[in-house]
């Protein structure tokens, strides 16, 4: 498949299997057959997983995620569901997410969609992310807490995005505890992406978005940026922008 562009790869995962690994054996120390794949998505990724590191660097764009997405798994009602169907969400942690990128030379990529359980290493992986991906113009971070922790930090968390000086657009799953009753939700979240935007200092930056969840869906809520005739930044809830409803 040396034209292929694109490449998906979903599947959801029965109780007591294995993270995905793409890399068989036989395919060790060869070139990668797919030079042109400009976007890949796969669910499940194994940390240990030689694949990525061959990865041709004209990729454009990254997504890691569980499947279905971890916060559904996390949800009261559909969560019942899948566990009723024996699926499991196998997420990386913090850690093991850097280690999977860190093997990576993706020089040219401009989107990254990833997920993860917060751990010690966070920090780390927050700050090499600008550095692994020096083009990228719009990142996904769907961020849960620990079992141990009952608060996001939001302050720690929006500092550390000070040095992504190319970013266009950012979107965030903060993982605010279920407790929080859902008439002060949006306004949390409001608050906590804010926050993230206040810290931002790429000048390209165009929306900042958080994920809300709404019944039996999830929505990204987009703030654009506009200047007033002072040259100060302003941020505005646009609800026109409808591309980045789902789960996705």
């Amino acid at each position: 498949m040396p034209q292929l562009r694109s490449l998906t790869f979903l599947p959801a995962l029965l109780r007591h299997s294995q993270r995905v690994i793409l890399e068989p054996t036989l395919f060790l120390g060869e070139s990668f057959p797919c030079p042109e794949l400009e976007e890949l998505t796969v669910a499940h990724p194994d940390p240990n997983d030689p694949f990525y590191s061959h990865l041709p660097p004209a990729l454009r764009r990254l997504t890691l995620q569980s499947w279905p997405r971890h916060c559904i798994h996390r949800h009261a009602f559909a969560g019942d569901i899948l566990k009723k169907l024996g699926w499991q969400s196998p997420i990386l942690s913090s850690s093991e997410l850097l280690l999977l990128l860190e093997t990576t030379r993706l020089p040219e990529l401009k989107l990254l969609d990833v997920e993860y359980v917060a751990d010690g290493q966070e920090d780390t992986l927050l700050r090499r992310l600008p550095v692994l991906f020096p083009n990228l113009e719009m990142l996904t971070i769907y961020r849960y807490r620990n079992g141990d922790a009952d608060e996001v930090p939001v302050t720690w968390l929006a500092r550390q995005f000070s040095s992504y000086n190319r970013l266009r657009m950012l979107r965030i799953h903060f993982d605010f505890p279920n407790a929080t009753p859902k008439d002060q939700l949006q306004l949390l979240l409001e608050s906590a992406i804010l926050e993230v935007a206040r810290h931002i200092t790429s000048s390209a930056i165009r929306y900042v978005c958080a994920l809300h969840h709404e019944r039996i869906k999830n929505v990204w809520l987009p703030w654009r940026v506009e200047l007033d005739r002072n040259g100060i930044k302003r941020w505005t809830l646009d609800r026109t922008l409808v591309a980045f409803s789902g789960i996705s």
